[in-house]
């Protein structure tokens, strides 16, 4: 009878490519069983066409599959309802007991129908087949769990039809074959539990007492016989198989203990042993008494180390409490302090201040934003009648007063310090005047002693040569520094020929100090910035005043050292952020000049700013990057911070040189941009450069942006 679409066969991939694969027919069931595929039954080349198979199907594969009607391919049959066979493992050394003993313990490769999900089979002595055997996958191997539920009952084969030998030397289970019987394949002591119950249960159904049931196998034969009428036979041979297998693990068992007793009082009473074996127990004895004393005194050291560290933890946090209560204290001190102080002060002015400042504000305002504008236009000046040339005088505007060099080995410091304390203020402010001055940048002071601190540092550093320009609110054009209208270049101003008298006095006889006096009456980015860009500080004078000053353009010389006082109040017009790439801000709250103490005027040579340290480089680089989220710092103002830095070092420590930095240029740099939650944030972040964690130092600087921020934006 020929193979007709439908029938099953295992067969083996010849070839595969990505489209299709070409399988060898091996064996067929037509319906009489399995038997050796003939050739002639698959025209035309006794091939079995097979389109599009899976990807895990490579030459060599072995499937079982229906054949179905082909299309036109080459073979006359195609492949259909293909799957893989289970694989076969061979263990005919071995009985089933202990096959499976090693399939549980041993890991063994994946094949790809154990990929695939396809169950196994054992091929144990005598010809018998155990299976199907669910294993568990890991990595590339696998084996059979030892819990699995299948292995209390697994099928056998008997028949040799039930093995397929395959041309890849591999063997496969047929899939009809038909089952023999059933195992219980579990393990020693799993079997020998199961067999005992089974053993209780049947004496229990007999005559025979459990004592003499258990006590040989004809016994253990006539129980298996006496089963329930009702039991199938099968399920009577499956029982007996496992009695069998528990009396052969028991007698095993006894055979190993007998022996191994035996062996064992052999060779303890052994004279070649004896000694040996002694040395061997004293030195087990002492290695786990050394091993339980190193136990125990490491634990004890860790305890010992616990107990240390608990302690100094306590010592610390009792010093901290302690501290943070005497912090409390102070705090609040000075909180009800500060409470009394203000409520005084508030009950007697808050209403009356309130409406005084509205009334001042509004009216300045106006008056200011009037005056700027008609000046601008020129309103006011005179029309008509014969004009008049106005006078410009260039006369040298500084004081001529005798001073002496300091000497080269005085500090400068002691006498920065003596001039400070004879003007009553502190020193610190004096050194940072020097260090702006040093380093070109124009030192801004404010507050009630900025005036004093600047003529004491004039009087320290230039023999007292110090001139006073007035910055009017009508500046508009750098050409008003020089004593010319900008709203009108024919009219002077009353500084007229200032300026020019400073360059031709500091030529002459050295350095000296020009102050801009309220600099921020005028709006600094009409007529301030547009100087201290310029790179040589050119002023270009307008055509209509060139007769009057008599030069086309006039530059200061480098020696005339610019500095400026700030003024407070509502007239005052609004910084520019770009005045902090050119300018420091100092703050000096107040003065108290000691008349006691008279200082004699003295010239500091002024020497090459040294360089700054990579790591003050870094900390101001550092200072940049995290203020960027709050505002950008530019690179003019980290220009002034590398200038300023440098003309601190001989005087300050990183520490005193930070803290400048932090109060002179951060601060008023992002006062002049920030305001609210922002400028808070922003101080909180500038203070961690600062080092201090004085609640004191902390609220300091706070008030200082503050009083900034009130005076400059």
């Amino acid at each position: 009878m020929a193979v007709i679409p439908g029938t099953r066969v295992v067969g083996h991939v010849d070839y595969r490519n990505d489209r299709f694969a070409v399988v060898t027919p091996v064996h067929d069931d037509i319906g009489t069983g399995w038997k050796p595929a003939d050739p002639d039954d698959y025209p035309t080349r006794g091939k079995v066409f097979w389109w599009q198979p899976w990807p895990d199907i490579h030459t060599g594969s072995v499937v079982l599959f229906e054949l179905a009607e082909g299309k036109g391919e080459p073979d006359h049959f195609a492949v259909s309802k293909a799957e893989f066979l289970c694989p076969v493992l061979e263990y005919g050394l071995f009985s089933y007991d202990e096959a499976l003993e090693r399939l549980t313990n041993d890991l063994q490769e994946v094949s790809e129908e154990i990929k695939a999900g396809k169950d196994v089979y054992a091929w144990c002595r005598d010809e018998l087949l155990v299976g199907p055997l669910t294993p568990r996958i890991d990595g590339t191997r696998f084996f059979i769990p030892s819990d699995s539920v299948r292995l209390e009952r697994v099928p056998y084969r008997e028949e040799e039809s039930a093995i397929f030998p395959m041309p890849n030397g591999r063997y496969y289970c047929a899939p009809t074959s038909p089952v023999t019987g059933h195992l219980d394949c579990r393990s020693d002591a799993e079997v020998l539990r199961t067999a005992v119950r089974d053993a209780v249960a049947i004496a229990a159904k007999s005559s025979t007492g459990a004592p003499g049931f258990l006590a040989t196998r004809a016994l253990m034969q006539k129980a298996a016989d006496a089963l329930r009428e009702g039991d199938r036979l099968d399920d009577r041979q499956y029982k007996l198989d496992r009695i069998a297998r528990a009396l052969k693990i028991c007698r095993e068992s006894d055979e190993v203990r007998t022996q191994a007793k035996d062996i064992a009082e052999a060779l303890r009473a052994h004279p070649a042993v004896k000694p040996e074996l002694d040395r061997s127990i004293a030195e087990v004895r002492e290695k786990a008494i050394e091993a339980a004393r190193q136990e125990i005194d490491g634990e004890l050291e860790a305890e010992r180390q616990t107990l240390k560290l608990l302690r100094e933890e306590v010592s610390a946090l009792q010093a901290e409490r302690t501290r943070i209560r005497s912090e409390l204290d102070q705090a609040r001190r000075q909180l009800s302090e500060s409470e009394d102080a203000v409520t005084r002060q508030l009950e007697s002015l808050e209403d009356s201040v309130t409406d005084r400042i509205a009334v001042l504000v509004d009216g300045a305002t106006d008056l200011l934003s009037d005056s700027i504008l008609f000046r601008a236009l020129g309103v006011g000046s005179t029309v008509g009648g014969k004009a008049e040339r106005p006078t410009y005088s260039t006369a040298n505007p500084f004081t001529t007063v005798r001073a002496r060099p300091v000497p080269h080995d005085r500090p400068v410091t002691q006498v920065l310090q003596a001039a400070a304390d004879a003007a009553g203020v502190g020193s610190t402010a004096l050194i940072r005047l020097h260090a702006a001055a040093r380093a070109g940048i124009i030192p801004i002071v404010a507050g009630n002693g900025g005036s004093g601190a600047l003529s004491a540092y004039a009087t320290a550093a230039f023999g007292a040569r110090v001139a006073t320009l007035p910055v009017a609110h009508d500046f508009l054009h750098p050409v008003d520094l020089i004593g010319i209208r900008s709203s009108n270049p024919a009219m002077t101003r009353m500084h007229t020929g200032l300026l020019l008298g400073a360059d031709a006095g500091v030529r002459a006889a050295g350095a000296g100090m020009l102050v801009l006096e309220s600099f921020n009456q005028a709006p600094t980015e009409s007529y301030l910035l547009p100087w201290l860009q310029t790179p040589d500080r050119t002023i270009v004078v307008p055509e209509a005043a060139r007769q009057i000053v008599g030069t086309p353009n006039v530059t200061p010389h480098p020696d005339i050292v610019v500095a400026a006082t700030a003024a407070a109040g509502t007239t005052t017009a609004q910084l520019s952020p770009d005045i902090w790439g050119f300018a420091v801000a100092i703050d000096v709250p107040h003065a108290v000049p000691d008349s006691s103490r008279r200082v004699r005027p003295t010239v500091i040579d002024r020497t090459p700013l040294p360089s700054v340290s990579p790591r003050m480089l870094s900390t101001i680089s550092k200072m940049a990057t995290k203020l960027g989220d709050y505002c950008e710092i530019d690179e003019g103002v980290l220009g002034t911070a590398r200038r300023f830095a440098a003309g601190l070092a001989e005087f300050q420590n990183d520490g005193g040189i930070v803290s400048s930095l932090v109060e002179c240029v951060l601060v008023p740099a992002l006062a002049s941009s920030l305001s609210g939650s922002e400028l808070t944030d922003a101080i909180d972040i500038a203070l961690e450069f600062d080092g201090s964690k004085d609640p004191m130092r902390r609220r300091a600087v706070h008030h200082l942006a503050r009083r900034f921020q009130r005076r400059f934006a």
